[in-house]
């Protein structure tokens, strides 16, 4: 599930602008709507995945507005003029997902229990091989 859509990334830029980032001619190319929406959410789960079970079952609209921020980003990069504005924003978010993977900022209203129940686990008592069997003792 994407945190934003085509219509979250119209209402922070003008279609004309995306149309241009996404080298459309008259609507924003979809495809690359979609690739810089995904590579922001990739980058988003890469730091929320430390500390939440993914994908998260309500979106707060910060994970939301920082979906936005970063595929914007990620469009006007492939035109290698990011705007200040733009650059700056991206990384005021790139630092609040740095703090939710380190432990310094929580995501508001989401649990923040990890789901463990898929994780392996192994009793040591019962070792078919101990150090003298692995050593060719008896």
């Amino acid at each position: 599930m994407a945190y934003c859509t085509l219509a979250d990334l119209q209402l922070a830029r003008k279609t004309k602008t995306l149309i241009e980032l996404t080298d459309g001619t008259t609507v924003p190319v979809a495809g690359v709507v979609a690739a810089a929406i995904a590579a922001a959410d990739a980058e988003i789960e890469g730091c929320l995945r430390v500390r939440y079970s993914l994908p998260l079952l309500t979106v707060p609209d910060e994970v939301k507005f920082c979906s936005i921020a970063l595929a914007l980003d990620w469009l006007y990069d492939r035109r290698d003029s990011v705007p200040e504005t733009v650059t700056k924003k991206a990384a005021r978010w790139r630092t609040w997902l740095e703090n939710i993977r380190d432990g310094k900022a929580v995501l508001p209203d989401v649990d923040q229990s990890l789901d463990t129940s898929a994780c392996l686990s192994a009793d040591y008592e019962d070792r078919a091989f101990d150090p003298d069997t692995l050593l060719g003792g008896e």
